[in-house]
């Protein structure tokens, strides 16, 4: 268009006409979109307009100066940041080759350094690590916040990855080459443009990748809808077609796994929505072969020949009957490309959920749940159960997680964690029955002052809730403790027992009382539990928090005056909705980067993806009923709801930061008091660093201090 306008003023004049009328079109469509949708508010859905911008930053500087320019929150923030500068705090690391890397941030390094150093030296915890990338250098550099996301490596004779960088937080990223060597981005090497998607290695000059740059290639609800091959030196344009997808689906998406020692495969995932999938399996040089199982079985991981797969619905493979939340698995013969008939490999008790699947050169390590408490439970590489439990079972309670394993030894690092423990990681030599502990995070309180225990609330359908409460010994059940209730409820995510290390100093300490709920739509006892509370069934999550409510007022616990709900994305969608629905039950609500206006989200990307959890507000049925529950939807002018206060992100590129302007700006207008903030960058996590972490994290305590504390 700039050549256009320098070739003659003729030119200039017919294109500043059709600007002109453009523009007005544009604004007479938007005038209509408004008025079509009855929402005087979707002006703020426009991210960085400069009135949604002003809008946003006069409503966050009222909030911050109300809750954030005090002598405790002052306080409080600069508690929450020493944690999360801790030195004390884990290490956690991945083993690739000859080293472990790790991303880490602390009060000197705020911005974080992605770093390595030798295995042999790590396990004798010495402190050598190899700076790689100091990003708090690189940010300064650039002039651009850049964040780490991550890296996919090529170690073959190459030592070369692609680094994947994220502006501000987002879940869009660009990747770049980067040669660990000479520890320097490549010049002229593999770029990719900030996109949505992914990629894997084929060879050190050849990529398998799926983007977003070209918008002709991507789904509905926002991801990649092609795979493709992309060679040194080629353009991303002339990449080679593997694989593509319908735009309607939810997108597909390629990566690579190893099998045993060296030996890789590839896998193209075709989404059909966030819970139906179809995956093909190659090796190099080979085309893809799509495995044949139903599209409701979710394909796991691959260890040796076999590809294991999550049931999550009742099916029937190979005439094998496997009911939902059961892991099956069928056998690879790469010489005839073929697949075994499946095979039942782990199927759960009423109270249990699987969980996840590790693998070191021999062993086979399976992770549970059993009343949303972690179980594990360790296999031969023939799959055959070991009758005698290792020395490790006994040693944790709460959550344990494999964190790394290599399928060149039996060494696995694992960490464990509770409420109250400090997480500890350990390295376990399978084969020898042997445990080192690496670190013992240090403890941020004494745990032998205080208390977590699992109590269960029923539903108004009879179903039990199971929910945790953390508080002090000494408190006293007077139903006057000022009370957080967090949840999330959704996409088959469950809430395991976490290390509190700010939560007790910011909250329990002081005679309070914080509660995890369980409820339906999570994955605390596998897809059925999280299935009970979608679709048609998304009230149930809402019913499940309410009851947990009730059963803390049962308890003498807390009150509705005394009580206040807290939760992100999902879980912000649970705490909206739980506040107009239950407007009597709660006292304060932090609502941060939520959905709140369920008519439109599935229009806001990557909105669409969502709609196998929560239904298409297009088909009627489904509109009505989530109608019920819509929390932007369901605001009255002449009800009294919990004063809340609304947290979201401007570049949050998964939860569109309109959702949170307009409830604010909505309920403002009908006269509620409500609060609101919008922290410039950050993403979907609210927060691009330790620094806004913390700020965050205090914001929270301090709104909930003044809202339900006895004062």
């Amino acid at each position: 268009m700039q050549k256009l306008l320098k070739k003659t003023t003729l030119v200039f004049s017919v294109l500043l006409s059709f600007s002109v009328s453009l523009s007005a079109c544009l604004k007479n469509k938007k005038a209509k979109q408004i008025e079509e949708e009855g929402d005087n508010y979707i002006w703020l859905e426009e991210v960085e307009s400069k009135k949604a911008l002003d809008f946003v930053s006069k409503e966050s500087t009222q909030t911050k100066e109300e809750f954030a320019e005090n002598k405790n929150f002052k306080e409080s923030k600069a508690r929450i940041l020493k944690a999360l500068d801790s030195k004390d705090k884990l290490l956690y690391v991945s083993r690739r080759g000859d080293y472990v890397y790790n991303f880490w941030r602390d009060a000197e390094n705020i911005k974080g350094v992605w770093r390595r150093m030798l295995f042999s030296d790590y396990k004798l915890k010495k402190n050598k690590w190899e700076a790689l990338i100091n990003f708090d250098d690189f940010v300064k550099t650039e002039k651009k916040n850049w964040v780490f996301k991550g890296a996919e490596c090529f170690l073959e004779d190459f030592n070369k990855c692609l680094v994947s960088l994220s502006n501000g937080g987002k879940d869009a990223t660009e990747k770049r080459e980067f040669d660990l060597k000479n520890k320097k981005f490549v010049k002229n090497g593999f770029f990719i443009p900030e996109s949505k998607g992914s990629n894997a290695w084929i060879d050190k000059d050849t990529l398998l990748i799926s983007t977003t740059v070209n918008k002709e290639e991507v789904t509905d609800s926002g991801y990649p809808s092609h795979v493709k091959v992309l060679r040194r030196g080629d353009k991303l344009e002339n990449a080679k077609l593997v694989a593509k997808t319908d735009k309607k689906s939810l997108g597909i998406w390629s990566y690579r796994s190893e099998s045993a020692k060296g030996e890789y495969y590839y896998f193209i995932e075709e989404s059909f929505d966030f819970y139906t999938s179809s995956v093909s399996i190659f090796k190099k040089g080979e085309k893809p072969l799509k495995i044949e199982v139903p599209k409701t079985a979710s394909f796991k991981a691959l260890f040796k020949d076999m590809l294991f797969f999550e049931a999550k619905k009742d099916m029937t493979v190979d005439g094998l009957k496997v009911i939902k939340g059961s892991v099956f698995h069928k056998s690879f013969n790469k010489k005839n490309k073929s697949f075994s008939k499946a095979t039942l490999f782990f199927s759960p008790s009423k109270e249990e959920a699987f969980k996840s699947l590790s693998f070191s050169k021999d062993f086979v390590i399976l992770s549970t749940l059993k009343n949303v408490v972690s179980t594990v439970y360790f296999f031969d590489s023939k799959l055959n159960r070991l009758s005698k439990p290792l020395s490790l079972l006994n040693e944790f309670s709460g959550s344990f997680s494999v964190n790394d394993t290599s399928l060149e030894n039996n060494e696995i690092i694992i960490s464990t964690s509770d409420f109250l423990n400090p997480p500890k990681l350990k390295l376990v030599d399978l084969k020898l029955n042997e445990t080192l502990v690496l670190q013992e995070e240090k403890a941020y309180f004494d745990s032998k002052d205080y208390k977590w225990e699992q109590k269960f609330a029923t539903s108004d359908d009879g179903t039990k809730i199971p929910f945790f409460i953390v508080m002090h010994k000494s408190t006293k059940p007077d139903s006057k403790r000022p009370t957080i209730m967090y949840g999330y409820g959704g996409f088959q995510i469950s809430l395991n027992p976490w290390y509190f290390k700010t939560q007790v100093s910011e909250w329990v300490e002081k005679d309070r009382v914080y509660v995890v709920a369980n409820i339906r739509g999570g994955g605390e006892y596998g897809p059925s539990w999280h299935q009970a509370a979608q679709k048609f069934n998304k009230r149930k999550s809402y019913e499940d928090f309410a009851s947990v409510a009730k059963e803390l007022f049962k308890l003498k616990i807390t009150s509705p005056k005394n009580l206040g709900i807290m939760g992100g994305s999902n879980g912000g969608l649970l705490v909206g909705a739980s506040m107009v629905l239950y407007p009597k039950l709660y006292n304060a609500v932090f609502c941060a980067v939520p959905l709140l206006d369920m008519m439109r989200y599935h229009k806001l990307p990557p909105g669409a993806s969502w709609m196998a959890e929560y239904g298409d507000p297009e088909v009627k049925e489904e509109r009505e009923y989530i109608l019920t529950y819509s929390p932007y939807q369901n605001i009255k002018e002449d009800t009294k709801y919990p004063e809340a206060l609304f947290y979201t992100s401007t570049f949050d590129d998964r939860v569109q930061p309109g959702h949170a302007r307009k409830m604010y700006a909505k309920m403002k207008d009908m006269g509620h008091r409500v609060h609101y903030y919008e922290n410039s960058e950050g993403g979907h996590a609210g927060s691009a660093d330790l620094k806004q972490r913390a700020f965050q994290s205090a914001l929270s305590y301090s709104y909930f201090k003044s809202k339900i504390d006895n004062k």
